[in-house]
């Protein structure tokens, strides 16, 4: 059926429309999307300037005359006044929020190992600067930041100082198993991180003496005490690797093992491989032939125990201050206090206790001892000659640290006879 030309002329035209229209929409889009930034942009105050995670202020000082000040946190948006170097608004724990942005709010982690003084650290860097929960935080990136504001949100209650949903000093948790998860590590790239070391024999004596013995004594009673023949006080089947990360064997005192996985050295060299055992050298080709080996920006700060109860005054002045100094404070540290790890936890009967403790030094542990004896000697061989080379690694007295890794290499058991 032929097409008048009244007809043929309307199907023009309303080619023309459609053509016409998808420009007009892409336009009407982007000025949709774009008018609002630029609104916003010119309603912000025209005083401050962005760079990065720092923020440039221009002010007045007595005299009239305009200067520029940097701080570190950034300004409160949509406010004409800024916010003091340590304070910063919060988002609320009793919604949802996104994790990976909110990562800022921890500022430094204790990170390991256990039974290294971590408990006594926790309650040291309490001050009016420093914020520490009194208890472990563990669990995801989300989990852990909710658990932080949770208990920020109870101390804020407490203080009248305090604003209401603002971030007041230096953040920090204590998690002394988290040091073996890199990835959830990663999560927290702002957060300086403390780790504590101790001797390889009697770190794992400690251990199971506190962690071994909660965990095992819930199968036990007074009237169902534990044999030394059972299959719990079976440590030759604690020799390598019992299973996990953190597991109650010898493999979890390879200190280098898990420090090497912050990047802080450069994996590459045979002199350093050889301070591996095989298992951790297959790793470490598997991430460098796949070139996942990556440099974690995160700054360390690397202690022995021995140095918290340090009795020369030089030395405890001196780490306090380089201690103080890595965390960014600005009034000096108190004395440091220990506190026993055991007031944290539900205490047992003590004979059910005292059947599961330990002395490293018993004949029946030596194939354990001598396993120990071998990590610590690989391990601060490795700390001494390229751990505390890198310029992400704080250590106090360095001499009297790598002093204290040099005991590693001896039994403390020939201390003890």
């Amino acid at each position: 059926m032929a097409l008048t030309i009244q007809e043929l002329s309307k199907r023009k035209l309303k080619r023309r429309k459609s053509l016409f229209s998808t420009p007009v929409k892409c336009v009407l889009t982007a000025v949709t999307l774009i008018v609002p930034f630029l609104f916003a942009k010119l309603l912000q105050p025209n005083n401050i300037t962005r760079l990065n995670s720092e923020s440039v202020v221009t002010i007045k000082d007595d005299d009239g005359h305009r200067k520029k000040k940097k701080i570190i946190a950034p300004l409160n948006q949509g406010s004409k006044t800024f916010i003091s170097p340590k304070e910063r608004e919060l988002p609320s724990f009793k919604q949802p929020f996104n994790a990976s942005k909110s990562s800022w709010i921890l500022d430094f982690m204790i990170v390991g190992w256990p039974k290294c003084g971590t408990t006594s650290l926790m309650n040291y860097l309490n001050t009016d600067e420093l914020f520490v929960p009194t208890r472990e935080i563990r669990g995801n990136i989300y989990s852990i930041l909710k658990q932080v504001l949770r208990n920020y949100k109870q101390t804020q209650e407490k203080n009248p100082n305090y604003k209401d949903g603002m971030k007041h000093g230096l953040w920090g948790i204590k998690d002394p198993f988290i040091i073996y998860d890199a990835k959830l590590l990663k999560s927290f790239p702002h957060a300086k991180l403390i780790v504590g070391v101790r001797h390889p024999v009697l770190w794992f004596e400690s251990f199971w003496n506190h962690v071994g013995v909660h965990e095992y004594s819930k199968r036990y009673s007074d009237n169902n005490l534990p044999s030394k023949n059972s299959s719990v006080m079976n440590f030759s089947q604690r020799i390598g690797s019992h299973g996990g990360s953190f597991s109650l064997d010898t493999n979890t005192a390879r200190y280098h093992a898990a420090l090497m996985k912050l990047g802080k050295t450069n994996l590459t060299s045979k002199d350093e491989m050889a301070l591996f055992p095989e298992d951790v050298v297959k790793v470490i080709k598997i991430i460098n032939d796949n070139k996942r080996y990556q440099k974690m920006p995160n700054k360390v700060f690397i202690y022995e125990l021995r140095q918290l109860s340090d009795e020369n005054e030089t030395r405890k002045r001196a780490f306090r201050k380089d201690l103080g100094n890595f965390l960014g404070v600005s009034t000096p540290l108190p004395h440091l206090v220990k506190v026993d790890p055991n007031v944290y936890k539900e205490e047992k009967s003590s004979n059910v206790t005292e059947a599961l403790k330990i002395d490293i030094c018993h004949p029946k542990l030596s194939d354990v001892r001598i396993r120990l004896l071998e990590e610590g000697i690989q391990s601060q061989e490795w700390l001494k000659r390229y751990f505390l080379e890198s310029e992400d690694v704080t250590v106090s007295s360095r001499d009297y640290f790598e002093e204290l890794l040099e005991t590693w290499k001896t039994d403390p058991c020939e201390e003890r006879k």
